[in-house]
C-alpha cells in the first residue's frame, strides 16, 4: 500500500477552490476514481467534504461486501485560476479507455 499523501503546507483547504482527487479503491476493478469538487463559499471545507464523502460511500460498501473500499487517504491537485477545468474532466472521461486499451466516443 502506497504512504499516505501529504497537503499542502500553509494551504488551508478552505473557500472557493476546485481540486482535482484521486483515490483508490482496496476492490480488484475499478481501481480508483476521480472527482472534481468546487467550494462555492468562502467556508467550504475541502478535507472535511471528501472525508465525509469517504466515509458514507466506504460505510454503504463494507455493509454491502463486508470488506474495505477506500484505501487510507487520496491524493489531490488544488486547480489554479490558469488551469482548463475541461482539460481536467477530459482526462477523467477518457481515463478509463487508457486503462483499457478502448477509446471514448
Amino acid at each position: 500500500m502506497a504512504r499516505r499523501p501529504t497537503r499542502i503546507q500553509g494551504f488551508t483547504y478552505r473557500g472557493c477552490h476546485r481540486y482535482f482527487v484521486t483515490t483508490y479503491t482496496l476492490c480488484v476493478m475499478p481501481d480508483h476514481v476521480h472527482i472534481l469538487p468546487e467550494g462555492m463559499s468562502d467556508d467550504a471545507d475541502f478535507r472535511n467534504a471528501v472525508r465525509v464523502w469517504k466515509l458514507r460511500t466506504g460505510y454503504a460498501w463494507r455493509m454491502k461486501h463486508q470488506t474495505a473500499l477506500w484505501q487510507i487517504g487520496y491524493w489531490e491537485r488544488v486547480l489554479r485560476e490558469k488551469d482548463d477545468a475541461r482539460a481536467v474532466i477530459r482526462y477523467m472521461l477518457e481515463n478509463p479507455a487508457r486503462r483499457t486499451g478502448g477509446a471514448v466516443r
